[in-house]
């Protein structure tokens, strides 16, 4: 219970902190490269799955879901234009949407369909 109360408490502070800031300028091989970087991640965790018994992979699957977590934050501070057009059209929002889904496949410890 102290580390949930201590997360959230973490959480507050952040967002507390936070301000209002544009999106970094980044060239379309950095957006690219995040996007790969979310899929590998994402093989990583269907790969991890795998492992027999779960409780042996439960290290793994928290470093996977905390690196897409981490691939999440990068994404929401590339990303230009939060239209639907635009986002369709960029990587680093499709890198955000891979990193979601392996992050939640890692937390559940199961996928309900294929990691991507």
């Amino acid at each position: 219970m102290i580390a949930v109360i201590g997360i959230v408490g973490g959480l507050l502070a952040l967002a507390l902190a936070s301000g209002p800031q544009s999106a970094a300028e980044v060239g379309t091989a950095a957006r690219v490269a995040l996007l790969g970087a979310a899929l590998l991640a994402g093989l990583a965790a269907a790969a991890a799955l795998r492992v027999r018994p779960l409780s042996r992979s439960g290290v793994l699957l928290a470093v996977l879901a905390g690196i897409c977590f981490g691939l999440l934050a990068v994404g929401a501070r590339i990303v230009r234009d939060f239209a639907v057009p635009a986002l369709l059209a960029d990587p680093a929002a499709w890198a955000m949407a891979a990193a979601v889904r392996s992050a939640c496949c890692s937390a559940r410890r199961r996928c309900s369909g294929p990691v991507w």
